[in-house]
């Protein structure tokens, strides 16, 4: 049984919590990945861009909500793609036990 109602006691509430509602429910763009398995943080995870790692940060990438968004220029690289000129992006989580 999921949430029937999702209480807020301000505006700035209301609108985090629609946000993150819409997050999943729109289909992800090309800067945004979902993952099947979960790290417990992103410690735990590496993402590379044609085999370059990139650590978290407002230019690179942000992990939240199961999901990687690409963010700022690592974005446009990925927005920039193209078949014949693709970008391999990588994902590498280790998983603790």
């Amino acid at each position: 049984c999921s949430t029937a109602f999702h209480p807020a006691g301000n505006r700035a509430q209301l609108t985090a919590r629609f946000n993150e509602i819409l997050r999943g429910i729109v289909t992800p763009g090309v800067c945004d990945y979902s993952l099947d398995a979960q790290p417990s943080g992103d410690q735990f995870l590496t993402v590379r861009l044609d085999g370059q790692a990139l650590p978290p940060g407002s230019d690179s990438w942000e992990f939240t909500d199961s999901r990687v968004h690409f963010l700022g220029s690592a974005c446009e690289r990925l927005k920039a793609s193209t078949p014949l000129a693709p970008i391999n992006v990588e994902f590498r989580i280790v998983q603790t036990l």
